[in-house]
């Protein structure tokens, strides 16, 4: 049973009113990565020009 499953137009009940019983097993999932699209592209990009900006920085070969 997920919180999802038991939200219906039907029911008065809420999902922090489900009794647990003992052998019930509760299983807990991993974070969810909840970024869109937009926000990874605009991540990478900002990894990507932080790398192009460090290599123009970077002195010549020779010249230390």
């Amino acid at each position: 049973m997920t919180a999802r499953d038991n939200k219906s137009l039907f029911s008065l009940r809420g999902f922090e009113d489900i009794e647990l019983m003992p052998g019930d097993t509760v299983v807990i999932p991993a974070k969810l990565d909840r970024r869109t699209t937009w926000t990874k592209f605009v991540t990478g990009l900002k990894d990507w020009t932080q790398v192009l900006y460090q290599l123009g920085l970077a002195s010549p070969p020779g010249t230390h």
